[in-house]
């Protein structure tokens, strides 16, 4: 008898500790194993795509490093089912020795190895963990739990601009930490410090490293279609959705010199956290975070960290409750983080 599909699939892919690896250039193939009846199936893979794809038997292969969630969905008329599993693809002709690991990013073609070491001022202190949700120029860092985003990290080839490669960074957090930013074809070195209990400021360093021959060039991804979420909150390409729906996020950003336009929400995220972009989807600019504070304080915490200092208003709804806050910041300078503990309460106030 005909019964509801159940998604699965494999692949010739080397995978460990639920991530799977594999270079750019090279096709990983993949075979739907699911069962039930199919009516209809749609492979993903990863927000480099620009359409999926739907046969039983397919090869893929990515043209940048990062990571990539690859999922198939299949239906019929009894029910619908999706499996994912996380890639991280890496330089299949690196231009550094950088090599990934769980407190490791490797940025632009694996030439820049990036790490971080936290503290708290009750003596707390460890180091950071990479998000496995990233591209080739911007990566994620965390330190207190994989949900919890903590540092955004961008290195970028500015060389057509100014001849260097440009470091920028936000954290979404008081936590004191160091992070170093290591140029493994040369050597070279770069750290950026916050103390604890301060709110830290974002990283604006255009003249990091000197660019060279070395850099590779890199295709950008085309931009991706937005996916569901659930709650009053409605995803979009430039609509942002946090703890299920609840929290509505926009941003529009604006230069010195005049420019204006909406960000765009990027394909990684959390139930509470989340990423906008302004200028291109591998440029991520902003963090952003909803924390459950409610135990604490009875509130829904807001933290915003902006690795630019491009000027933004950001917008926040409560759907739950109907308010709205605005944070801004003007052009022109580096964007301190935004830890509003008293952002939103969990419940209406009485009129």
């Amino acid at each position: 008898p005909r019964t509801a599909p159940d998604a699965a699939f494999n692949h010739d892919a080397t995978c460990a500790d639920g991530l799977c690896r594999a270079l750019t250039g090279e096709p990983v193939t993949f075979q739907d194993t699911s069962t039930g009846g199919i009516a209809s199936r749609r492979w993903d893979f990863g927000y480099d795509t620009v359409r999926s794809r739907s046969g039983s038997t397919v090869a893929h292969s990515w043209s940048s490093p990062g990571f990539y969630e690859v999922s198939l969905s299949v239906e019929n008329e009894l029910g619908h089912s999706t499996r994912s599993q996380v890639f991280l693809v890496e330089a299949g002709d690196p231009a550094g020795s950088c090599r990934s690991d769980p407190q490791t990013l490797c940025l632009l073609h694996s030439r820049y190895q990036v790490r971080a070491h936290w503290w708290t001022g009750d003596g707390r202190n460890g180091v950071g963990h990479v998000v496995r949700a990233g591209t080739d120029e911007s990566g994620l860092l965390w330190f207190f739990a994989p949900s919890n985003w903590e540092v955004l990290v961008k290195v970028l080839d500015g060389s057509a601009e100014n001849g260097h490669v440009w470091v920028y960074g936000a954290s979404t957090t008081d936590v004191g930490y160091v992070v170093s930013v290591t140029d493994t074809a040369t050597g070279a070195m770069r750290e950026y410090r916050n103390e604890p209990g301060h709110e830290a400021p974002a990283i604006v360093s255009a003249t990091a490293f000197p660019a060279d021959a070395g850099l590779p060039g890199r295709d950008r991804p085309a931009g991706q279609a937005p996916f569901p979420e659930s709650g009053s909150c409605r995803a979009g390409s430039d609509t942002l959705c946090l703890r299920d729906g609840r929290f509505e996020l926009t941003v529009d950003w604006r230069t010195t010199d005049g420019r204006l336009g909406p960000g765009r929400t990027s394909r990684p995220r959390s139930v509470e956290s989340g990423l906008f972009w302004y200028f291109s989807p591998l440029n991520w600019e902003m963090l952003v975070k909803v924390v459950d504070g409610t135990a604490m304080n009875g509130n829904f915490w807001l933290c915003v960290a902006s690795a630019t200092d491009v000027g933004f208003e950001l917008t926040v709804r409560d759907t739950a409750t109907g308010l709205v806050k605005v944070y801004t910041k003007d052009a022109g300078s580096p964007a301190p983080a935004i830890i509003d503990m008293g952002a939103f309460p969990e419940r209406a106030p009485p009129a």
